[in-house]
C-alpha cells in the first residue's frame, strides 16, 4: 500500500506527458498538411 500513490503519481504524469505530446503533435501535422 506504500508504493501504491507514487506508482499512481508516475502513471498520471505520464498519461498528462503522453496526452500534451499527441496534442502538439496534432497540431503540427494539422500545420503540415495545410
Amino acid at each position: 500500500a506504500s508504493c501504491s500513490l507514487p506508482a499512481a503519481a508516475g502513471l498520471y504524469y505520464l498519461a498528462e506527458l503522453i496526452e500534451e505530446y499527441t496534442v502538439v503533435t496534432r497540431r503540427i501535422i494539422k500545420y503540415m498538411i495545410w
